[in-house]
């Protein structure tokens, strides 16, 4: 969006959340004095720019604000309540009157429910089609990684983003896998291993040490070290976790 002062003296393009104003400022007296300047909507190519305007403009334009959207897909125009049309304009342009506040958060929520689901269903389809137990465990790691159902980095993580590569903790990972795939864990870590992605020790074993540091207390953790993180991360892999370091 456009974001120009009152006074024309400056603008600027900005990146915009929406919020119901109730959620931030229960009480609407707390609320700051409303936004003076313009905002406009920066369409896409073709379309016509809406600018939601100050709250002397907008009360002269009769207090609604129409509400841009795709061809086809135009909802109804939002109605603004002029005294506080610099805030609500921002908060609530997409909602005609008489929709509840939340009904936004509440499609956004089952959007993303939605994809959870088409997720789920797409890594069980993977698994029925691949018959090698160390394929189908790469596939749903990968997933997991890239939906976020596997975390990284955190004290109750499988995945550690480590200097040297990824470490992914074993046995607990392959653990997790045949909770889910109906498999004996020892044999989809035996299958992966033979996949070769990941480094063997100095000492020819395939099971890497890291430990804890920055407390008092430390622990360690066991798993195999994967060096390539293109062969887990769809997109760039998350920083070292710097809690972790080689024994």
């Amino acid at each position: 969006m456009k974001v120009t002062d009152g006074a024309g003296e400056w603008s600027h393009e900005l990146t915009l959340l929406r919020f119901a104003r109730h959620r931030i400022w229960p009480n609407s007296e707390a609320a700051p004095v409303p936004f003076s300047g313009s905002i406009t909507v920066i369409p896409a190519t073709g379309s016509t720019p809406e600018t939601v305007t100050s709250e002397k403009e907008a009360s002269t334009a009769g207090g609604t604000v129409p509400v841009p959207g795709g061809p086809g897909d135009a909802p109804p125009a939002a109605t603004v309540e002029t005294r506080t049309i610099g805030e609500e304009t921002i908060l609530s342009i997409s909602a005609p009157t008489g929709n509840k506040p939340n009904d936004q958060m509440r499609k956004d929520e089952s959007h993303l429910e939605t994809q959870k689901v088409q997720a789920t269903a797409c890594t069980t389809t993977i698994l029925k089609e691949q018959t090698d137990a160390g394929e189908q465990f790469l596939s749903w790691l990968r997933a997991g990684l890239a939906s976020g159902d596997i975390i990284t980095n955190d004290v109750r993580a499988r995945v550690h983003v480590v200097p040297e590569g990824i470490l992914i903790v074993s046995p607990a990972i392959f653990k997790d896998f045949a909770h889910h795939s109906n498999n004996d864990w020892n044999h989809v870590q035996k299958r992966f291993q033979k996949m070769g992605f990941h480094e063997k020790t100095p000492q020819g074993t395939n099971i890497h040490s890291y430990h804890t540091a920055g407390g008092r207390k430390t622990s360690t953790v066991n798993g195999l070290l994967i060096r390539d993180h293109s062969s887990l991360f769809q997109d760039t892999a998350p920083s070292p976790n710097p809690h972790l370091g080689k024994k």
